[in-house]
């Protein structure tokens, strides 16, 4: 279930509004004539969700080469990555925090502040 900023248009008298709703709940009527609205693009609603490729103000990156090098946005970083050869490796997988859990458990009752 999402919980999220809904635009809707009333096709009676064409009335626009918008509400914050569930997308189980079912939609509302129109205000002014009662007739049933429809919900229009999503693209109305502000997105939330689109994260901004630009680094603002650039970045030099010490650690991809020999020389430094200055990137503006994070996929010309991740281009010159590969360009060179390199691959984007991620370490914090499920297993990786599954593991730090129980080290962490370990710990505890090694130190008996936890009973068995």
């Amino acid at each position: 279930m999402t919980f999220k900023e809904r635009a809707y248009t009333c096709p009676g008298c064409g009335r626009q509004s918008k509400a914050l709703r569930w997308d189980t709940d079912p939609v509302p009527p129109c205000d002014r004539c009662g007739a049933e609205l429809e919900e229009t693009s999503l693209a109305w609603a502000p997105n939330r969700g689109v994260v901004d490729d630009t680094v603002i103000g650039g970045r030099w990156c010490e650690t991809i080469g020999q020389e430094p090098f200055f990137y503006t946005s994070k996929s010309a970083l991740r281009r010159e990555a590969e360009r060179r050869g390199y691959q984007n490796v991620v370490r914090h997988t499920d297993e990786y925090h599954a593991r730090q859990r129980k080290q962490h458990d370990e710990r505890l009752r090694d130190t008996k502040q936890v009973r068995a």
